[in-house]
């Protein structure tokens, strides 16, 4: 039960991010924002292990809430921008 709770909640948390990088007329809900997620996400992420992409459970824990907006919405100029952790990221997953 535990780890179905922290896989919802990552999801949750996942989808919101993702409706953050969105206007508010395209991602009302947490559903429609499931539904962008598995459309646009999960070709390269997964939850608890690295697809093309990092695994994206507990990113939250990982990196904070600004930081993680401004990787979603554009992280190739967060990378040009010359933030180690944008960089790092990069680098770690085949750039």
């Amino acid at each position: 039960m535990k780890i179905v709770t922290s896989v919802l909640r990552s999801l949750v948390i996942v989808t919101a991010l993702f409706s953050l990088s969105l206007s508010a007329a395209f991602a009302q809900t947490a559903e429609e924002g499931e539904k962008l997620f598995n459309a646009n996400c999960t070709s390269c992420h997964a939850l608890n292990e690295k697809v093309v992409g990092p695994a994206l459970k507990n990113v939250h824990t990982k990196r904070k809430e600004e930081w993680l907006v401004k990787w979603i919405r554009n992280s190739q100029a967060l990378v040009k921008s010359g933030d180690a952790d944008a960089v790092a990221v990069f680098k770690e997953n085949n750039e």
